[in-house]
Protein backbone atom coordinates (compact mmCIF):
# COMPACT_ATOMS: atom_id res chain seq x y z
CA UNK A 1 0.00 0.00 0.00
CA UNK A 2 1.19 3.64 -1.17
CA UNK A 3 1.58 6.48 1.20
CA UNK A 4 -0.33 10.03 0.50
CA UNK A 5 2.71 11.30 -0.10
CA UNK A 6 3.76 8.66 -2.80
CA UNK A 7 0.68 9.06 -4.50
CA UNK A 8 1.05 12.71 -5.03
CA UNK A 9 4.56 12.51 -6.14
CA UNK A 10 3.08 10.50 -8.79
CA UNK A 11 0.78 12.55 -9.88
CA UNK A 12 2.84 15.48 -10.32
CA UNK A 13 4.85 13.84 -13.11
CA UNK A 14 8.54 14.25 -14.18
CA UNK A 15 10.46 16.82 -12.93
CA UNK A 16 11.71 19.51 -15.70
CA UNK A 17 15.06 20.79 -15.23
CA UNK A 18 17.44 18.38 -13.87
CA UNK A 19 20.27 20.38 -13.08
CA UNK A 20 20.50 21.79 -9.27
CA UNK A 21 18.81 25.39 -8.51
CA UNK A 22 20.52 28.42 -8.11
CA UNK A 23 18.38 29.19 -4.81
CA UNK A 24 19.98 28.10 -1.40
CA UNK A 25 18.17 25.74 0.23
CA UNK A 26 15.06 26.06 2.55
CA UNK A 27 16.01 26.06 6.02
CA UNK A 28 14.32 23.06 7.93
CA UNK A 29 11.03 24.61 9.82
CA UNK A 30 9.31 22.55 12.44
CA UNK A 31 5.96 22.43 10.69
CA UNK A 32 2.27 21.71 12.60
CA UNK A 33 -1.10 21.76 12.39
CA UNK A 34 -1.76 24.61 14.13
CA UNK A 35 0.79 26.34 12.15
CA UNK A 36 -0.88 25.43 8.39
CA UNK A 37 -4.09 27.03 9.69
CA UNK A 38 -2.11 30.14 11.33
CA UNK A 39 -3.67 33.46 9.41
CA UNK A 40 -0.07 36.20 10.02
CA UNK A 41 -1.76 39.54 11.07
CA UNK A 42 -0.43 42.70 12.70
CA UNK A 43 -1.39 41.04 15.81
CA UNK A 44 0.56 38.73 16.86
CA UNK A 45 -0.68 38.03 20.20
CA UNK A 46 -4.77 37.71 20.10
CA UNK A 47 -6.61 35.39 21.07
CA UNK A 48 -9.79 34.23 19.62
CA UNK A 49 -12.81 33.87 22.11
CA UNK A 50 -16.51 32.83 21.55
CA UNK A 51 -19.22 34.30 23.27
CA UNK A 52 -22.43 33.60 23.15
CA UNK A 53 -25.00 36.26 22.52
CA UNK A 54 -28.96 37.03 22.59
CA UNK A 55 -29.75 37.12 18.81
CA UNK A 56 -31.69 40.58 19.06
CA UNK A 57 -28.76 41.98 20.85
CA UNK A 58 -26.39 40.86 18.19
CA UNK A 59 -28.60 42.62 15.37
CA UNK A 60 -28.94 45.65 17.97
CA UNK A 61 -25.39 45.67 18.28
CA UNK A 62 -24.18 45.18 14.52
CA UNK A 63 -26.69 48.44 13.64
CA UNK A 64 -24.41 50.19 16.17
CA UNK A 65 -21.22 49.71 15.16
CA UNK A 66 -22.16 49.97 11.28
CA UNK A 67 -23.35 53.45 12.45
CA UNK A 68 -20.47 53.83 13.93
CA UNK A 69 -18.21 52.88 11.56
CA UNK A 70 -16.68 49.94 13.44
CA UNK A 71 -16.76 46.49 13.89
CA UNK A 72 -18.01 44.57 16.43
CA UNK A 73 -15.00 42.85 17.28
CA UNK A 74 -13.66 46.82 18.20
CA UNK A 75 -16.46 47.82 20.75
CA UNK A 76 -16.27 44.32 22.15
CA UNK A 77 -12.36 45.22 22.67
CA UNK A 78 -12.31 48.38 23.73
CA UNK A 79 -14.77 47.73 26.26
CA UNK A 80 -13.23 44.33 27.51
CA UNK A 81 -9.66 47.03 28.00
CA UNK A 82 -12.26 49.32 29.62
CA UNK A 83 -13.40 46.78 32.05
CA UNK A 84 -10.15 44.90 32.87
CA UNK A 85 -8.42 48.47 33.55
CA UNK A 86 -10.78 49.55 35.88
CA UNK A 87 -10.91 46.22 37.62
CA UNK A 88 -7.21 45.54 38.25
Amino acid sequence: MSTSKERARAQQGPRTSSRKSARPAPTAEKKTVRGAFHQPTGRDYVKKMTVEIDRELHAELKVIAAQKGMTIREIVSNYLEEYVRNNK
